[in-house]
């Protein structure tokens, strides 16, 4: 994932399966606050460890909120493509035209050893 977003959660979310009932804000992911029990038992203050929470503990996650299973992975789909939405591109690479070796450096013929004569 890249870029860690810190990790809040607040009342008015409600979880879906589309990615977690999760909300952006700058740099902190927002989750419902039916979350809270789960990040305070795993530690998880980071973005990325909920996503990895997510992934190792789907049972867990499926068990707070009453889901099955597929629900969970449906949801982490959602939730890594928010957070992929929110990084931002790497600039891209400038066109080969500006890279500029300079010219090659002329050897003078003294300066090779000299040709073998095949035969």
């Amino acid at each position: 994932m890249g870029h860690m977003h810190r990790v809040a959660t607040s009342p008015d979310l409600i979880p879906d399966d589309r990615n977690f009932g999760a909300r952006l804000e700058k740099d902190v992911l927002i989750l419902p606050e039916l979350f809270l029990p789960l990040l305070v038992e795993y530690k998880i203050e980071t973005s990325e460890l909920f996503y990895a929470l997510t992934l190792t503990e789907s049972r867990a996650v499926a068990r707070a909120l009453g889901w099955e299973l597929e629900q969970v992975v449906k949801a982490r789909r959602g939730l890594a493509h928010l957070i992929q939405k929110s990084i931002a591109p790497p600039p891209p690479s400038p066109p080969a035209s500006t890279y500029s070796w300079g010219p090659l450096p002329r050897y003078p013929p003294s300066s090779f050893p000299p040709k073998k004569k095949i035969g």
